[in-house]
């Protein structure tokens, strides 16, 4: 119930992600025609208003079967803190539906507008959260991972498809389980009507830690418009976006790096270093994170979901960094609840 394609070519909506304060990167999909194989070559614009007569910049991308025939564009030399509003056209002149974005703004902020999200199962509930998020005037939509689910829970089946749910493996099969949430009316809506910045979790690329299989991941960013800071790597999920001097949003991966003993890597602890450091430029600093870092008790302890508490010496530490800089907040996902 509820699930229908947008029209075709571009039936998955479009999508705006990880905003600077001179760029953003917008995304789509064209759905290839039947029997048709090869690539197709997307003119994409970019515009200060919704009727598309104050053209800000312009250009065309290639939508290729390699990588199903999603599109991304990183639209630079914008204007900071500003409403811009995007759409794709296809070779014969078919285009999207609009979507908006608003770049980060650089200076004295005086307000940012986050909305937080996490755990969205398809098949456990209705997406209407998506359509009211749609309707707020938002700066940012932080998802804190479980973006997609590998599998259905037997206790929470609301709106499954005809049959069983696979549990992906292959590359076709993640790709799939993507377009079928974004036949979701609330999703594109929310994705077409704010930027986004995401993190996946454990339902999103079905890995245990250490795990080493590339597709969930790469088919992750297929479909997710998200900055890869390491282009040789592109399991490095963890970055920030900053809004002046009010505040950064940090994304830290607590589950890509983790090993026995620590919870985030090296690297990334440097990462979290530079970012949380005594001269960080910004009033307030907002972690996001999959897991959570507060104590959580449980009679019986019969949770066992792997959160910051499970590995003390790294929630000390993190804790610890937290304690020698300003004003915090931490946002995190996974147990289904605010």
């Amino acid at each position: 119930d509820g699930m229908a394609l947008d029209c075709a070519p571009f039936q998955h909506g479009v999508a705006s992600g990880d905003p600077g304060p001179e760029s953003v990167l917008i995304w789509t999909r064209i759905s290839p025609q039947q029997g048709l194989g090869g690539s197709v070559d997307l003119t994409w614009e970019v515009a200060r208003d919704a009727l598309f007569e104050q053209i800000e910049a312009t250009g065309t991308v290639t939508a290729a079967p390699e990588r199903d025939y999603t599109a991304m564009v990183d639209v630079a030399g914008l204007a900071s803190g500003q409403t811009y509003f995007y759409r794709f056209s296809s070779p014969d002149g078919v285009r999207s539906r609009p979507g908006r974005t608003r770049t980060a703004p650089v200076g004295q902020v005086e307000r940012v507008r986050l909305g937080a999200v996490s755990c969205s199962s398809v098949f456990s509930g209705f997406f209407n959260a998506y359509g009211r998020l749609a309707q707020r005037e938002l700066d940012l939509v932080v998802h804190l991972g479980d973006y997609v689910y590998d599998y259905a829970d037997e206790d929470e089946e609301v709106r499954i498809p005809m049959g069983p749910v696979p549990d992906p493996s292959t590359r076709a099969q993640w790709r799939e389980r993507h377009r079928y949430y974004l036949a979701d009316p609330d999703l594109r809506l929310a994705r077409a009507a704010h930027p986004w910045v995401v993190l996946w979790d454990n339902h999103d690329v079905d890995e245990d830690p250490g795990a080493d299989d590339p597709r969930p991941v790469e088919v992750f960013r297929e479909y997710v418009p998200m900055r890869t800071p390491v282009p040789e790597q592109p399991r490095v999920g963890y970055r920030a976006v900053r809004y002046g001097d009010l505040v950064e949003i940090i994304m830290v991966d607590a589950l890509l790096h983790r090993t026995s003993d620590d919870l985030l890597g090296e690297e990334q602890w440097g990462f979290l270093s530079e970012h949380l450091g005594a001269g960080s430029p910004v009033a307030w600093r907002v972690i996001g994170t999959q897991k959570l870092v507060s104590t959580f008790f449980v009679p019986g302890n019969l949770l066992n979901v792997g959160h910051w508490e499970d590995l003390p010496a790294s929630r000390t530490r993190l804790l610890s960094m937290l304690g020698e800089t300003g004003d915090n907040i931490v946002l995190s996902g996974d147990l289904h609840f605010t």
